[in-house]
């Protein structure tokens, strides 16, 4: 970005859409329908560089880019330069070669929606009124520019815990993200949406951004794949019915984990806890809160296109978005949070006594690929621990590695 031409930024009412598409006939029908039907303002461009120039000198509400233009997968350079200029602003790709595997890479890139061509208009105009609202409301908690504000209240001890949540000891710049934006939801009462592999801590980053907002004497509760189903649709009875709800979950935090493997029964309860009264839901009368706090794998709006779960559900909660890395994007911190595990291993078994790693056996861990993520990690370390002394050695390393798999 030229640093000395400041990108404009919208502050009217009026949504910008950037429409990137290197067929003019589909650019020109889709201005129309959107200056029309939404009474947005519509910027167009026909290749990859045209578009990223666009992106860096104005930016929009929402970016509506093709995936396969100029030779190549160059919606995904789109995605990419828009989340690291404008990380608030949502994508949406879509494609007329549109494979599961191309969806699944845009997915993996943090696409707001992945749209296959061709689609209906209605599906198109639905899609992007959800993304404006998903984009103003991300706009009001950053700074203008997609930088988080930090919230007054958490500023402090935000500041303490970001290098230390649990096991999470971290200096790579993917955890300061999650730490920062944490930090910056910590006043907001709109859903937090937490996505991430197996075994990466979703549950304890539920927890931290639950326990960032309970200076207030909040309570914080969790519904586990047991008990969520029941809870959801007896919350929404009560409310249908106008019962009161107990006074715990007025002003409470409530997480929700696993979301992609509920009921139809359990969504419909959700999505109608989650929306205005004004709309026909119940959300006014539930009073201070709760505020929902989800999990769910990083698939998960890809679960929403393919119709595994209700697309109304996912952009109800998928307001504040926090993306939790893999173990094996953050190789650096493998040395310190090995130390924090075996620390945590010894409060809780006498029987491992094991302080340290040797650098040998620390390579070693750096080698692998860690798909079980935090987990596997613990795992590896606790079956080594229960054979070392105070220093685990590299075999030990390796016999564990080896058992694990």
């Amino acid at each position: 970005m030229n640093k000395h031409t400041p990108p404009l930024i919208n502050t009217s009412s009026q949504p910008v859409i950037l429409v990137i598409d290197d067929e003019s006939g589909f650019r020109e029908s889709l201005s129309i329908l959107l200056r029309t039907k939404m009474g947005a303002k519509v910027l167009t461009a026909e290749s990859t560089a045209e578009g990223l120039a666009k992106l860096t000198a104005t930016k929009p509400t929402v970016v509506l880019s093709d995936v396969f233009m100029d030779g190549g997968e160059h919606g995904l350079s789109i995605l990419e330069e828009s989340r690291r200029i404008w990380p608030d602003v949502p994508v949406i790709l879509m494609s007329a070669v549109a494979s599961r595997d191309a969806a699944i890479r845009a997915v993996n890139a943090r696409a707001f929606w992945f749209l296959e061509k061709p689609f209906a208009s209605e599906t198109l105009l639905r899609l992007l009124r959800q993304a404006v609202t998903v984009s103003r409301t991300r706009s009001e908690s950053s700074q203008g520019d997609g930088t988080p504000r930090r919230s007054k209240r958490h500023n402090h001890a935000g500041e303490r815990n970001a290098l230390k949540v649990g096991p999470f000891i971290s200096s790579s710049e993917g955890m300061k993200v999650v730490m920062g934006q944490v930090g910056s939801y910590a006043s907001s009462d709109e859903p937090i949406l937490i996505l991430g592999a197996v075994g990466v801590g979703k549950s304890r980053v539920a927890r931290y951004s639950a326990e960032s907002r309970s200076g207030e004497g909040n309570d914080i509760i969790t519904w586990d794949r047991l008990g969520r189903e029941s809870s959801l649709i007896d919350m929404a009875r009560k409310l249908r019915a106008k019962e009161d709800l107990p006074q715990c979950l007025v002003g409470s935090d409530i997480i929700v984990e696993d979301v992609t493997s509920l009921s139809s029964a359990a969504q419909q309860a959700w999505v109608d806890l989650l929306t205005p009264e004004r709309e026909g839901g119940l959300a006014p009368k539930i009073g201070h809160g709760p505020r929902w706090i989800a999990t769910a794998s990083n698939s998960l709006s890809l679960d929403a296109s393919l119709g595994h779960i209700r697309e109304d559900l996912y952009f109800r909660l998928a307001v504040h978005v926090i993306r939790i890395p893999d173990l094996a994007e953050r190789m650096e911190d493998i040395e310190s949070l090995a130390q924090s595990l075996l620390t945590t291993l010894r409060q809780q078994d006498p029987r491992r006594v094991s302080e340290k790693v040797s650098e040998d056996g620390i390579d070693l861990l750096k080698s692998h690929n860690w798909g079980g993520n935090l987990r596997e990690l613990r795992n590896v370390l606790s079956q080594a621990a229960l054979r070392s002394g105070v220093l685990i050695s590299a075999g030990e390393i390796q016999d564990s590695l080896r058992s694990a798999r």
